[in-house]
């Protein structure tokens, strides 16, 4: 029986291009199974967020013997049908609103053997306010491609290069507000991310440049000139917003500075400074001590190679798909 992973990612990009491996390739590698990637979605699927053509397509499939979901944009509509065999949801913000409310009404998430979240913050909504039985909720870490995120000592740092990365949750207000106090630093923010749907807060302002498309290999060379790199959250954030983010830059063996939330807190050992959400004066006093203090980037990488790679992600989903 054939597995089959329902992708969250529209785009395919063939190994061996230059760019991170992709969890849902390695996945179907591991698992002996096939792939699927959404197309592009229009009108009201579109407007909902949801990935209604693949779902169908999978759930018609009786030759499929588990179907792993890597998204609730695929999710919530394959958990309104019936498809046959073993179903595995990997899940990221079932704590909003919107999700939510699905689920009191129509208990989408009770057709799933097992779900995957990313942060205990989740995992406790799920239990505890959901009310799905603890032995189907799995907490895993995220991770990157620690292949990729290397660091790389010929790559010169620029000693006050502050960077950020991301969209999603982020409070670049506050940011913008700390820089203020930074004399001599500059921040540089990568304005770019598949989720979120809205301007980040403060994003565009005064004392920070903005880059926005740019290619994987760019992304990677200023996580290795970048003196620091902040992921500033907004306050509450009951999901693991930032992650991919603080793992990168942990990956390229940086020092980090992170907005406490309760979705981060899983991911807090290995960073270099904790902040308190919203207030620019703390964030400011961490930067700087951030970019004073001496680092070992082999050191700082070590805390998260094994934790957060994709070798480690793909191999606990496995055991999870295949019990």
């Amino acid at each position: 029986m054939t597995p089959l992973i329902l992708s969250s990612c529209r785009q395919h990009r063939p190994e061996g291009d230059g760019t991170p491996r992709q969890d849902f390739v390695l996945l179907a590698r591991a698992l002996g199974g096939e792939f699927t990637v959404p197309p592009s979605a229009r009108g009201l699927p579109e407007k909902l967020g949801l990935d209604l053509h693949q779902a169908r397509a999978a759930a018609i499939r009786p030759e499929i013997g588990a179907i792993v979901a890597l998204s609730e944009k695929v999710g919530v509509p394959l958990g309104w049908q019936k498809p046959s065999g073993r179903l595995v949801l990997v899940a990221h913000h079932l704590s909003s609103p919107k999700k939510a409310l699905a689920q009191r009404l129509t208990r989408w998430l009770d057709r799933f053997d097992a779900i995957v979240v990313l942060c205990r913050e989740q995992q406790r909504y799920l239990i505890a306010e959901a009310g799905l039985p603890a032995e189907r909720v799995h907490f895993l870490h995220d991770s990157v491609d620690t292949r990729y995120f290397t660091p790389d000592p010929s790559v010169p740092i620029e000693p006050n290069l502050v960077l950020a990365v991301g969209r999603e949750r982020r409070d670049y207000a506050t940011l913008g507000r700390a820089m203020k106090s930074l004399a001599g630093c500059k921040a540089v923010v990568v304005a770019d991310s598949p989720w979120a749907r809205r301007v980040a807060s403060g994003e565009s302002q005064p004392g920070i440049t903005v880059r926005r498309g740019i290619s994987f290999s760019e992304l990677r060379q200023l996580y290795r000139q970048a003196a620091v790199v902040v992921v500033p959250l907004e306050p509450g954030v009951r999901y693991a917003a930032g992650v991919n983010a603080l793992l990168e830059a942990l990956s390229v063996g940086k020092p980090t500075v992170v907005t406490r939330t309760p979705g981060i807190e899983d991911y807090l050992a290995c960073v270099t400074e904790v902040v308190p959400p919203s207030d620019p004066d703390a964030l400011a006093e961490a930067i700087q001590r951030a970019l004073l203090a001496p680092t070992d980037p082999i050191k700082i990488r070590a805390q998260i190679e094994h934790l957060g790679s994709l070798e480690t992600y793909v191999g606990a989903l496995k055991a999870l798909v295949q019990p």
